[in-house]
């Protein structure tokens, strides 16, 4: 998920819960000007780990991190393709 994908998260998740801008900045306890600057996607970037989880706290929402599946390097690729290709000789 990428920070516009968060960033249209938050401001999701802010109106299912009829919340508006200041009320969501206070009791994340960061300023409506943040919030506004995460939510529009232009403050994603730089917005702080802890700022970011008091955000997603005041939501109802936490982070997850998972390992990405690793990609098959060029030679797995090859070995498993190879298959493919004796069985087409066959």
């Amino acid at each position: 998920m990428n920070t516009l994908a968060i960033a249209q998260l938050i401001a999701t998740k802010r109106r299912q819960l009829q919340l508006t801008q200041a009320e969501l900045a206070s009791r994340a306890q960061i300023g409506r000007r943040t919030l506004i600057e995460l939510e529009s996607g232009a403050g994603a970037n730089d917005i702080g780990y802890r700022k970011l989880e008091r955000v997603l706290n005041a939501l109802g929402l936490t982070i997850t991190i998972t390992e990405t599946p690793k990609r098959p390097t060029e030679s797995e690729l090859s070995r498993i393709f190879a298959d493919d290709d004796d069985a087409d000789e066959t």
